[in-house]
């Protein structure tokens, strides 16, 4: 969905009109009217107080909802990084759980949750790296 599309919705949920929602953010409601219709962007001055109009996260306003971001998942692939991690030998473990990560950070984009714990699992790997050896 689009920026325009979600202010519309957003909008319309807390039953806004343009002109009420833009007196709100002391802009002409013509300007609500051309980020709605996707012929204008808000400023980016705009857009905190606009998410904040519309009782909604800036991500939600961008489109980059809580489904996306699914904490209990991020909770079991960290789970399973950490068992890679911790099998084996430690050097092997720490890249098994990295490349795990790494994947998963591909399949999951929006999920920060995975994306931290890959960049914890770098950190940890890093003790292993021999900078002679390279």
């Amino acid at each position: 969905m689009s920026l325009g599309n979600n202010i519309k919705k957003y909008r319309h949920d807390l039953g806004y009109t343009q002109e009420e929602l833009a007196g709100i953010l002391c802009i002409t409601s013509q300007a609500v009217s051309k980020w709605e219709s996707g012929s204008g962007l808000p400023d980016v001055t705009q857009i905190v107080p606009l998410a904040q109009a519309l009782n909604v996260s800036t991500d939600a306003l961008f489109g980059f909802n809580t489904e996306i971001y699914d904490v209990n998942f991020a909770e079991e692939v960290e789970q399973k990084a950490n068992t890679l991690r911790d099998s084996g030998e430690q050097s092997q473990g720490a890249l098994n759980a990295v490349q795990y990560l790494d994947q998963q950070c591909e399949e999951n984009i929006f999920n920060y949750g995975i994306m931290t714990s890959f960049v914890q699992a770098v950190g940890h790997m890093s003790r292993y790296v021999n900078p002679n050896n390279s």
